[in-house]
C-alpha cells in the first residue's frame, strides 16, 4: 500500500532505543506509571531508568526479528570464556579493548545472543506471524504527536506498523490465561491504544491490533493473538484516564502518591475465616511470605 508507506515515511522515523529515550515526550510506559501514582510518574521522569539485562535482551530480540541487518551494527557479544576455556571477566585490558572496539554498541552475553536469534527463528517459523510481518510495513517506528484533548506531547515506538498495529512480547508463559493476566497487569491494552492513536495521526485510520508472543526460553513457542474491540475499548479508557491525570498534575504542579489520606487496611478478598481451622491452610495461602 503506497499510501501507508508514504504516510509513515513522511511523519515518523526509525530511531535507535537510546535516541528514542532522549525525546522528552510522555510515552505509553510512563502513562502506565501514572495509573499507579503521579508520584511514581514524576520520579521516573526525573530519574533515568537504568539499563538492565532484561531490557538489553528484549531490545536484542526485537532487533534480531525485525531489523536483523542492523544487529551487528548495534550489538556486540562478550565471550564468556577465552580460547583456552578460561572465564573472562568484564574488567582489565581485554575488556577495555573490547569496549573501545565496540564503542556505541550494546554488549550481550553469549546466552542473550543465542536466545535473541532462537526467538527470531521461532517467530519467523510461525505461519501466522510470518503472514503479518511479511506484509509491507515499518519496524521499530518512532512516532511523535500531540494529544488534541490535553495538548500533551506523546511518543510511541511501534514494533511493527503495516496493515495492523503489531506488538512483540517475550514471556516465559504464553498460555491464554497467562497472557490475559499480563494484558491487564502490565497495561498492554493502554499501550496498544496509544499505538492506535499514533497510527491515526499518520493518517492510517483505524487499524486492528495484534500481539505476537514468543517464549524467551526453549522450546521458544509462539502465539499470535488478535486484540478484540472490547479489549481495545478498555485500553482507550485507561489511556485517556492516564493522559487526563497527567494534564491535571501538570496544571496543578502536584504529584500525589497512592494514598490521599489515612487508610483502613482490609483483609484480602480471597481470605475466608474457615481456613483458619483448616489443617491445610498453609498449603492454600502463602503465609510464609508474611514478614512480622
Amino acid at each position: 500500500d503506497q499510501g501507508v508507506a508514504s504516510a509513515m515515511t513522511n511523519t515518523a522515523v526509525r530511531l535507535p532505543a537510546e535516541q528514542y529515550e532522549d525525546i522528552p515526550h510522555t510515552s505509553p510506559s510512563r502513562l502506565k506509571d501514572i495509573l499507579t501514582s503521579a508520584k511514581l510518574y514524576e520520579h521516573r521522569r526525573r530519574v533515568k531508568r537504568p539499563d538492565t539485562d532484561t531490557l538489553r535482551a528484549g531490545r536484542a530480540n526485537h532487533t534480531a526479528l525485525l531489523l536483523p541487518d542492523t544487529f551487528p551494527l548495534e550489538y556486540c557479544v562478550w565471550p564468556g570464556v577465552d580460547s583456552a576455556g578460561k572465564k573472562q571477566i568484564r574488567r582489565g585490558e581485554k575488556w577495555d579493548a573490547f569496549v573501545a572496539e565496540n564503542a556505541g554498541k550494546t554488549t550481550l552475553t553469549e546466552e542473550q545472543n543465542r536466545e535473541a536469534w532462537a526467538s527470531r527463528d521461532a517467530v519467523r517459523g510461525n505461519r501466522e506471524a510470518v503472514a503479518i510481518l511479511g506484509e509491507d510495513g515499518k519496524a521499530e517506528l518512532a512516532v511523535t504527536f500531540v494529544d488534541e484533548a490535553t495538548g500533551i506531547k506523546v511518543k510511541c515506538r511501534l514494533d511493527w506498523l503495516g496493515s495492523a498495529v503489531v506488538d512483540l512480547k517475550g514471556s516465559r508463559d504464553i498460555g491464554e490465561q497467562s497472557v490475559s493476566s499480563y494484558l491487564v497487569k502490565f497495561a498492554y491494552d493502554l499501550q496498544l491504544a496509544a499505538y492506535e492513536a499514533a497510527a491515526k495521526t499518520l493518517g492510517l485510520g483505524h487499524l486492528p491490533a495484534v500481539i505476537i508472543w514468543h517464549e524467551n526460553d526453549a522450546p521458544y513457542d509462539v502465539a499470535v493473538d488478535d486484540v478484540p474491540e472490547e479489549v481495545m475499548a478498555v485500553g482507550r479508557i485507561r489511556y485517556r484516564m492516564a493522559l487526563d491525570r497527567l494534564a491535571e498534575c501538570e496544571r496543578t504542579k502536584s504529584w500525589p502518591g497512592r494514598a490521599s489520606g489515612r487508610r483502613t487496611i482490609r483483609l484480602p478478598g480471597w481470605f475466608r475465616i474457615d481456613n483458619l481451622f483448616n489443617n491445610e491452610a498453609e498449603e492454600v495461602y502463602p503465609w510464609d511470605e508474611v514478614t512480622p
